[in-house]
């Protein structure tokens, strides 16, 4: 029940997904590769030189839905189910490394291609690892072993009670069982298609999954990829009456765009974190972001470049089409003063 379950959860991460792209740019004109490469706040630059070539971001449209949706048939052929691994292995792998060379989505790729390691079939680690470990390791197979731990005879048997063992196994995949239900429950129930429409509900269902940590929604450039783009200025004005930009150190601070959007957060971390608190109703989280900035920015400078007041300002652009955005508009989301 184990193996099923996570089965079943990398699964889903694809499956969702793909059902939940229902919008035209994925269905209609097909432009959604090329819509999110537009994105600034995300594109890295390979994917700014692949959104040149039209023809092969339409086409990676429709190879994404393909591989998302019907992929992981792969993972449960009848017939040939090692071969069927590998190549769904191939294919979503191959998918996480487009996907994190063009664009900037923090560790997606990595988590996901490191669940893959526990799908592969035997067949892998029999024809290409163990080859290779043999080559690499001369005696890698007999070092596990010390010749005295191989000479000792082993323990006698202990007396195993049967039915306990037994009730607890039951136990264990009936829990199993149930969280895998709540799980698929939730996520079916949560697709556009099924708006108004419940396949099943699950009593302490939701409650449970987030307790757990299994609250979950796979929603990533569904039903269309984002319109909103756009850039972000930290700009804080110093006790010396000159300004700079808390976080990159220029001084003064300016709205211009910078060269690479994505290089401008810190990390992709950071990123997210002015992403989210752009949205509306974030000004909780924006005042304890400016209030976090401000110390960091006093604790390292001297009393005369100390910060008496600060900013955070969105310099708000939208994607029109493939390859257009609109002229920035700036908004003050927050200021802060010390």
């Amino acid at each position: 029940m184990a193996g099923v379950c996570y089965l079943a959860q990398f699964s889903l991460v694809y499956v969702i997904n793909g059902l939940m792209k229902i919008g035209p740019a994925w269905h209609a004109d097909h432009t959604a590769v090329a819509r999110a490469l537009t994105l600034e706040i995300y594109s890295r630059p390979p994917g700014v030189w692949l959104n040149h070539f039209d023809g092969v971001t339409t086409a990676l449209t429709h190879l994404t839905l393909w591989i998302e949706i019907w992929g992981c048939l792969l993972l449960v052929l009848p017939v040939g189910n090692g071969w069927g691994r590998l190549a769904a292995c191939f294919l979503l792998g191959a998918l996480q490394v487009g996907f994190n060379v063009t664009m900037d989505l923090g560790l997606f790729g990595p988590v996901m291609i490191g669940t893959m390691l526990g799908l592969l079939p035997a067949e892998f680690w029999d024809r290409c690892v163990t080859p290779l470990a043999r080559r690499m390791l001369p005696g890698w197979r007999t070092r596990a072993l010390a010749p005295e731990v191989a000479s000792t005879p082993p323990p006698p048997a202990t007396p195993q009670h049967k039915w306990p063992t037994v009730v607890m196994a039951l136990a264990r995949d009936a829990g199993l069982l149930y969280l895998l239900a709540v799980v698929l429950a939730a996520n079916v129930n949560g697709l556009p298609q099924r708006a108004g429409r419940t396949l099943f509900a699950l009593p302490g269902g939701q409650p449970l999954m987030v307790a757990v940590g299994l609250d979950q929604r796979f929603d990533m450039f569904a039903p269309d990829p984002q319109a909103d783009d756009g850039w972000f200025v930290i700009r804080g004005t110093l006790a010396n009456g000159e300004t700079a930009d808390v976080f990159s150190g220029a001084r003064p601070a300016t709205l211009d765009k910078p060269p690479s959007v994505v290089a401008s957060y810190r990390g992709q971390r950071w990123g997210a974190v002015l992403i989210a608190v752009g949205y509306p109703g974030s000004d909780s989280y924006l005042q304890s972001l400016a209030e976090y900035l401000g110390r960091e920015w006093n604790r390292s400078h001297p009393t005369d470049e100390r910060l008496t007041m600060l900013e955070i300002i969105v310099m708000s652009q939208q994607v029109v089409q493939p390859h257009q955005l609109t002229e920035p508009e700036e908004a003050l989301l927050w200021t802060e003063y010390f």
